[in-house]
């Protein structure tokens, strides 16, 4: 969900599902579809980001958050968000962001047609929207660089339903 700060109107532009891969840090990994900054004429998209959280299942998420967006490649659709302050204004206190992060697995771990499920939110978009959605696939291929151990992302199959779209994957091991 996007923030117009001048307005405050909050609009809804790209719903999708996020996972806190740092939490001391605020660091969400995401989809760059997501939270693509520009728009087909290079014009800025959205002045803030906002970020929906449902602390407990069967509840929709409010909105908690505005994030920065501190690294993205688009080409591999891929984008990681900072939480800097709560929704509407305010510090970020200890208190507040208490989100657990999630342990990255090795992708050397996997083979291609191993079965992973990915998770994610419908979002408002959703008639009757549940808390958590989830797709099935294969792992069809890796992508990365020489850098990174040529296996830094993870390509699938999955027909991603709507909403699930930066959500996270996990194989049988978790």
């Amino acid at each position: 969900q996007l923030l117009n700060a001048t307005t405050g109107i909050v609009r809804v532009v790209r719903d999708g599902s996020g996972v806190v891969i740092d939490a001391d840090l605020r660091l969400i990994l995401t989809s760059y579809t997501l939270v693509n900054p520009y728009l087909g004429d290079g014009s800025a998209s959205f002045s803030s980001i906002a970020i929906g959280i449902n602390r407990a299942a069967g509840e929709e998420p409010s909105l908690t958050f505005e994030a920065e967006l501190v690294a993205a490649d688009p080409l591999r659709d891929i984008a990681v968000l900072r939480a800097v302050r709560l929704f509407r204004g305010g510090s970020i206190g200890a208190d507040d962001f208490t989100l657990p992060a999630a342990t990255l697995g090795a992708p050397d771990d996997l083979e291609r047609g191993d079965a992973v499920r990915i998770l994610g939110h419908p979002g408002e978009a959703s008639e009757g929207s549940q808390a958590v959605a989830a797709t099935t696939a294969s792992v069809s291929g890796f992508g990365g660089h020489e850098l990174t151990g040529g296996r830094a992302w993870i390509r699938t199959d999955a027909r991603m339903p709507y909403g699930i779209a930066g959500g996270p994957a996990f194989d049988a091991n978790g």
